[in-house]
C-alpha cells in the first residue's frame, strides 16, 4: 500500500511538472492575485536537507520521528522541528512494516543476491539497528506487490515468504525466534495460504483437490490458536482489518470482504462488491474513523487522477467508490483523507497563485463532504502525510506544511468528477447514438444467472459484470462475463461514435479468433446475419461435458456488447460436468438484458434446427463401469452427475479429499446450435479437435500422446503420462494419468484416470476399456 501511494503521488507530479517554484515565488504570486486571498497558502513548518530524494514508501511516524525510506537510505526527522536526527544506509530493502511499534521500524532486506532473507528492527529515535535475524525461507518479495509480508503486533513480528513455506515469528523487543507456524502436510502440498496483519496470522490448509481445507487464526503475540474451522471451497487472500476482523476470502469463487468472528471463525456480513479480477489484488488500507478503506485499482499507481479507493461501513454496506476522482491521495491526517488537487477548471486555477495546488480534506464516511485546507507550491514530489504535516520534497530537501485542524473559509465551489487534461474539440453526436450516461449498469437478472447454473445470488453482485464460481461442483469453474462499450465521437480522428464502435468491433472479432489452448476453444467465428448492425459468435462444445464456451459480440449503433459464458473442469481433475449447449440461451438472455439497459433491442436468430439424438433414457454410467472401476479405486463410492440427463451424464470416483487418485467418465450428446444452426455432430467434431490441441500441448511437458485408438467410435484418442505434485523438499506425490476421448456422431465420451502404482500401459488399456463400456450404453443412430 505504501509503495502504491508514493508511486501515485510521484507520477501525479512527474506527469504534469514543467518547472518548480519556491515559497517566495508562491507568496509573490499570491499577493498579486486578488482572488487567491480566499485560499490561503499552507504554513511551512520546517525544511531539512535530505538526499537522495527517491522515496519508495510513504512516511511513517513513531515517537515523534518521521521516517523516510529513499531507495534504502532511511532517515529519521524530528516531527516537531524538522531536525535531521539520523541517516542509515540499508541496501536491498524489500518490505517495510505498516507502522512503527514500540519505537521500532521493522524491515526486510536482500542480504544475499536472490532473496529477501534478513529481518531488521531499527530504533526510530536513533537509527540504530537493535537486532537482525536471518530468515532462511525469505520475507516476501522485492517485486512491487501489495500483499503484507511483515506484520507487527504488541509483542511479536510475523513474516512470510512469497510462495511456499511457513510463517516465522520473532519477539519484537529483541528478535528472539518464536514458534514457527508450518504448513499442514497431513494431506496437502507444502503451499498453505497465509495472511498477516497486526497480531493476527491466518492460515488456510491447501489440499490437492481444493476441498477439505481448514482455516485457522493464530494470535502472533501468544502463538495460540484463536479458532480453527472447516473451510471447504474457500481461498484466503488478505486481512483488511484487525479490529474488527475483516478478511478477503473467496467462498467457492465468490471473492468478497467478510467480517469474521475472531473466536469462532464464523463469517458475518460480506462487504462490498464481488471481486473477480484475480490478477489485480486489492490492497488493504485499514479502518479510518469507522470506515474500512480498500485500494481496488492497481493502475492508479501509474496514472494520475485515476480513482483507486473504496470505502465500506463496518456493517458491510458500500459508502463510496472510485476515490479520488480529482487529484492524488496524500494520506490521512487523523481527521480525513488529504488530497492534493491539480486538475482544476480554468475558472478556479486562474484565481490561484501560479503553480499552486489545492489541498483538500475529505470525510472518510462520505468523501463528498470536503473542505479546502489551503494551497501548496508545485514541488517536485509530494511525499505524503505525517501526522498533521504534508511533506513535499525537492531541491535536496524535505519541507513540511501544517494541515490546519479547522479549515479556513473559502469561496471555492469545486466541481465533481475529474477534469480532462488539455483542451479538446467539442463532441459531435449523430442522431440516435447512445450516450454513456444512458446505459444501465449490468442489468443481468437472477433468472438468467440461475439458467446458467449460478448459485448464491443473494450475495452482493460483482463489481465488473463478471460472475465467477468454483467448486460447484468440485473442480468446476463457471464464469459469465458481460462488457458494454459505449463509443464516443473522436473529434481528432473525425470519426462518429458509430464509426469508433465499428473499429472496436473489428478488434473484438480478431480477439474471437484467438485460440485458447487451455480450454480447447473453437477458433471458427460465425457471423450472425440480421442481429443488430453486426454480430459474431464462437461456440465450443467440449468432449464428454468437460468444458464449453459461448462467445457473443453484437454491435447496435455505437454500442458493443460482448458476452462470454464458459464452464470448464480443471485440467486433469476428476470432477463435475457442464452442459455447454445450455450456455447459448443464457448468453443470449444476458445480451438482450444488457442492450435493453441501453434502450436497444435485437432480434434473435431462428436457424433451422434438427432433432439430434439424445442420450438413452436412464443412462447410468456409474452402474455401467462400476465393476471395472472398483478394481482401480476399491474404497471409493461413485458420485453420479447429470446436469442435463437427456444430454450430459457422468460419474466420478475420488477416494477422499486430498488424494489425487480418481476416475471420471462423462458422455454428452451435442444438439444443433439454436443460434447458428451448426449441426451437433460438427460441434462435437470441433470440440474434440480443440481437446486434442490441449492434449498435444501437454505432450510438450512429458505426456505421451494423443495416439489414435482404432475401432472405437468414429474417432478415438488416448494420451498418458506422469503426474507430479510438490509436497516438500524431501517428498512429492506422483501418479499415472490416462485420458481417452471418443466421438461417434454427435456423441462424445471422456474418460480420465489418475492412479498411483499402476504402470502406464496398463492405465491406457484400462481407460480404453472403460470408454468402450461407456459408449456401449448408447444405441447406434
Amino acid at each position: 500500500m505504501k509503495r502504491w501511494l508514493s508511486l501515485l503521488l510521484a507520477v501525479l507530479v512527474a506527469a504534469t511538472m514543467l518547472s518548480a517554484c519556491t515559497d517566495d515565488d508562491a507568496s509573490d504570486s499570491q499577493s498579486s492575485t486578488g482572488d487567491a486571498a480566499t485560499v490561503p497558502a499552507l504554513a511551512k513548518a520546517w525544511s531539512t536537507p535530505v538526499e537522495p530524494l527517491d522515496v519508495d514508501r510513504d512516511p511513517l511516524v513513531g515517537d515523534g520521528v518521521v521516517v523516510l525510506d529513499s531507495d534504502g537510505q532511511i532517515s529519521g526527522i524530528d516531527q516537531a522541528t524538522g531536525r535531521l536526527l539520523w541517516e542509515r544506509r540499508l541496501r536491498g530493502v524489500c518490505n517495510v512494516a505498516e507502522e512503527v511499534h514500540d519505537g521500532l521500524l521493522v524491515v526486510s532486506r536482500r542480504k544475499r543476491r536472490d532473496a529477501c532473507n534478513e529481518l531488521l528492527a531499527v530504533e526510530v529515535s536513533t537509527g540504530e539497528v537493535r537486532w537482525r535475524r536471518d530468515v532462511p525461507d525469505g520475507v516476501g518479495s522485492d517485486l512491487p506487490e501489495w500483499r503484507r509480508y511483515i506484520a507487527v503486533g504488541e509483542r511479536a513480528v510475523s513474516t512470510r515468504p512469497d510462495v511456499c513455506g511457513g510463517v516465522r515469528r520473532f519477539r519484537l523487543r529483541d528478535g528472539k525466534p518464536l514458534g514457527e507456524i508450518s504448513p499442514v502436510e497431513r494431506d496437502a502440498i507444502d503451499c498453505d495460504e497465509f495472511a498477516l496483519a497486526g497480531h493476527w496470522i491466518a492460515q488456510l490448509e491447501s489440499t490437492d483437490t481444493g476441498v477439505g481445507n481448514h482455516l485457522t487464526l493464530f494470535d502472533a503475540d501468544t502463538g495460540k490458536v484463536a479458532f480453527r474451522r472447516a473451510a471447504d471451497g474457500i481461498d484466503l487472500h488478505q486481512i483488511h482489518s484487525v479490529d474488527p476482523l475483516v478478511m478477503e476470502l473467496s467462498v467457492r469463487g465468490h471473492r468478497l470482504l467478510w467480517s469474521v468472528d475472531p473466536e469462532t471463525g464464523e463469517l458475518g456480513a460480506p462487504t462490498g462488491a464481488q471481486w473477480q479480477a484475480d490478477s489485480r489484488d486489492r490492497f488493504p488500507m485499514g479502518e479510518r474513523n469507522g470506515t474500512l478503506v480498500v485500494g481496488e485499482n492497481r493502475a492508479a499507481a501509474y496514472r494520475p487522477g485515476t480513482a483507486g479507493m473504496s470505502g465500506y461501513s463496518l456493517d458491510g454496506s458500500t459508502l463510496w467508490r472510485d476515490f479520488p476522482q480529482r487529484g492524488a491521495y496524500a494520506g490521512d491526517d487523523g481527521r480525513g483523507a488529504v488530497v492534493v488537487v491539480d486538475d482544476l477548471p480554468a475558472e478556479i486555477a486562474d484565481g490561484l497563485p501560479e503553480h499552486a495546488r489545492l489541498v483538500v480534506r475529505h470525510d472518510w464516511a462520505d468523501v463528498d463532504r470536503r473542505v479546502v485546507l489551503g494551497t501548496v507550491g508545485w514541488g517536485p514530489r509530494y511525499l505524503g502525510v505525517a501526522g498533521d504535516l504534508l511533506l513535499v520534497g525537492g531541491d535536496g530537501e524535505v519541507s513540511a506544511y501544517r494541515l490546519p485542524a479547522e479549515a479556513p473559509e473559502t469561496e471555492l465551489d469545486l466541481p465533481e468528477g475529474a477534469i480532462p487534461l488539455g483542451s479538446e474539440p467539442p463532441l459531435a453526436w449523430a442522431e440516435n447514438e447512445v450516450r454513456p450516461g444512458e446505459v444501465a449498469d449490468c442489468p443481468i437478472s437472477d433468472e438468467t444467472l440461475t439458467s446458467l447454473g449460478f448459485h448464491r445470488l443473494a450475495l452482493p453482485g460483482p463489481d465488473d459484470c463478471t460472475w465467477l464460481e468454483r467448486q460447484e461442483p468440485v473442480n468446476l469453474t463457471r464464469e459469465l462475463s458481460v462488457s458494454t462499450d459505449v463509443a464516443e465521437p473522436s473529434p481528432f480522428e473525425e470519426m462518429t461514435a458509430t464509426e469508433v464502435a465499428q473499429r472496436r468491433m473489428k478488434d473484438r472479432r480478431r480477439a474471437l479468433r484467438s485460440d485458447r489452448l487451455d480450454t480447447g476453444r473453437s477458433t471458427r467465428v460465425i457471423e450472425l446475419d440480421g442481429v443488430g448492425d453486426e454480430a459474431y459468435l464462437t461456440q465450443t462444445s467440449g468432449v464428454g461435458g468437460r468444458h464449453g464456451v459461448v462467445d457473443l459480440a453484437v454491435r447496435v449503433r455505437n454500442v458493443v456488447v460482448s458476452v462470454t459464458m464458459s464452464g470448464a473442469v480443471r485440467f486433469g481433475e476428476p470432477s463435475g460436468l457442464v452442459a455447454p449447449h445450455a450456455f447459448e440461451a443464457g448468453a443470449w438472455a444476458a445480451l438482450e438484458e444488457t442492450l435493453a439497459g441501453a434502450g436497444l433491442s435485437v432480434e434473435k436468430p431462428a436457424p433451422r434446427v434438427r432433432r439430434t439424438p439424445a442420450l438413452r433414457k436412464g443412462t447410468d454410467l456409474c452402474a455401467a463401469v462400476e465393476a471395472q472401476v472398483a478394481v482401480l479405486v476399491p474404497e471409493s463410492r461413485p458420485q453420479r452427475q447429470a446436469p442435463d440427463p437427456e444430454r450430459v451424464v457422468g460419474c466420478t470416483w475420488a477416494p477422499q479429499p486430498g488424494d489425487h487418485d480418481g476416475v471420471q467418465v462423462g458422455i454428452q450428446a451435442t444438439p444443433d446450435s439454436t443460434l447458428t444452426g451448426v449441426a451437433g455432430e460438427r460441434l462435437a467434431r470441433d470440440g474434440l479437435a480443440g481437446m486434442l490441441r490441449v492434449e498435444r500441448r501437454y505432450a510438450d511437458y512429458g505426456e505421451r500422446g494423443p495416439a489414435r485408438v482404432e475401432g472405437l467410435g468414429d474417432e478415438a484418442w488416448v494420451s498418458s503420462g506422469d503426474g507430479w505434485l510438490y509436497r516438500s523438499q524431501e517428498a512429492s506425490i506422483t501418479w499415472k494419468r490416462a485420458t481417452v476421448l471418443v466421438r461417434r456422431g454427435n456423441v462424445t465420451v471422456a474418460v480420465l484416470l489418475q492412479l498411483k502404482n499402476v504402470d502406464e500401459a496398463g492405465m491406457r488399456d484400462r481407460a480404453i476399456a472403460i470408454a468402450r463400456a461407456v459408449l456401449a450404453t448408447q444405441p447406434r443412430s
